[in-house]
């Protein structure tokens, strides 16, 4: 998206230095007239939307933001997922396409390299995929969404028409380079809404809505970042954060957004460290280095569910069983149970129950690398401690947590 446009004081040298930059890949470029239409539509969006970069960019933000929203993504459930995903890259991309219809007659005049400007595309081209992009957009998410996170789509997609014609007064925005940058992000935080509620989660306080405006700064960092030039390209014609703000004065509003950012962190409920652990936890329940029935002290006995451990504690679950040799640690038994419900943090306070489909229910918690991992860490504990111990153990990120170990009782 563009920053405020000022009037033209570019110089030849300065528009020379910009075309060499610019066109060190674009000058490569088939003729439009022998390149068919997704073939140049490919070449528009590598260049004008970095396509490469974007996408998996886009793809962690989503993760970030949806398993904010209540517990570990469905990847496995078609086509859902994709539908959200979606959604997200695709109104950045609408902004994209916008922004470039918006903007041509500056760009015309600055930017003569650049898709649009040099032939590779048309205006009618650029309309018709942005019209079947929101088209495609809205029939999926009137099939998929629920209510609510439709509703914050719509607002998205309306507060990104009201950008298109920069809110009826691009004459008071213009030279307010702040106003300008904050009202041509906002619908960022109601993007991040529709994640939330997509994914099955809610806002329900202050400390939940926070969570849309970290993500506001995230992609404000952004934006600001990709608009820094080197000074022998900076001119105000060119519409650069660099220059408007200064060298200095452009490192210090990032350093502020970010600043703000932290703050924000620390604030939410969802993404404190402790919340964002307990939301994003696989795995976990409890370990006993020796076996608490039989006595058996070759063994380390492994007990595992999807979700918080108090499920498995309080029998409301029936956990998978693994048994593991210590000597060799190899896995000699394994018990497969059904989870149909998982425990999870409440997205304000108290926890709360969350369903699991057939597939879901079915899996292994754990994998067999993860097993033998967890068996050696629990003989460690028990090495360390000199007796056998009974471990709560929890599974985030690939990585185990031991948060607390005792004697096993039994045994005593």
């Amino acid at each position: 998206m563009n920053v405020p446009k000022a009037r033209p004081t570019s110089t030849p040298t300065t528009e020379a230095a910009e075309n060499e930059h610019s066109l060190g890949r674009s000058a490569r470029v088939k003729p439009a007239t022998r390149m068919r239409l997704p073939a140049r539509m490919l070449t528009y969006l590598i260049e004008r939307f970095s396509l490469f970069t974007v996408i998996p960019a886009s793809f962690l933000q989503y993760l970030f933001i949806a398993r904010q929203a209540g517990g570990p993504l469905e990847l496995q459930n078609w086509p859902t997922w994709p539908v959200g995903f979606g959604t997200y890259l695709g109104v950045f991309l609408t902004l994209r396409l916008s922004d470039d219809l918006k903007d041509k007659e500056h760009d015309d005049r600055y930017y003569r390299d650049r898709p649009l400007q040099r032939g590779l595309i048309t205006v009618n081209e650029l309309s018709t995929s942005m019209a079947a992009l929101v088209i495609t957009m809205t029939v999926a998410n009137a099939f998929f969404s629920t209510p609510i996170a439709f509703a914050f789509y719509v607002a998205t997609m309306g507060y990104l028409a009201l950008m298109r014609v920069e809110f009826f007064v691009p004459h008071l925005l213009g030279p307010r380079l702040t106003l300008y940058l904050v009202t041509h992000q906002l619908f960022v935080p109601l993007l991040a809404a529709y994640v939330i509620y997509y994914a099955g989660g809610k806002l329900a306080g202050l400390s939940d809505s926070l969570l849309p405006e970290l993500v506001l700064l995230m992609i404000m960092a952004v934006e600001v970042s990709r608009k820094v030039r080197p000074s022998y390209l900076d001119n105000t014609g060119r519409d650069t954060y660099s220059a408007y703000l200064g060298r200095t004065g452009v490192v210090w509003f990032l350093l502020g957004i970010l600043a703000l950012a932290q703050v924000l962190m620390w604030s939410s409920a969802r993404v404190t460290a402790w919340a964002g652990l307990l939301l994003l936890v696989t795995g976990v329940a409890v370990a006993f280095s020796a076996h608490p029935v039989t006595g058996d002290r070759s063994v380390v006995l492994i007990e595992a569910g999807f979700g918080l451990g108090e499920a498995v504690v309080s029998v409301h679950i029936t956990p998978d069983s693994y048994t593991v040799s210590k000597r060799a640690s190899r896995i000699t038994a394994k018990e497969l149970a059904y989870q149909h419900v998982m425990l999870q943090p409440g997205k304000s306070t108290g926890n709360g129950w969350r369903g699991l489909d057939r597939t879901q229910g079915e899996r292994q918690k754990l994998d067999d690398d993860a097993i033998r991992e967890l068996a050696e860490l629990v003989s460690a504990v028990e090495s360390v401690q000199g007796h056998p111990v009974d471990v709560e153990w929890a599974f985030f990120q690939r990585r185990f947590y031991i948060p607390q170990s005792r004697s096993i009782t039994t045994l005593e």
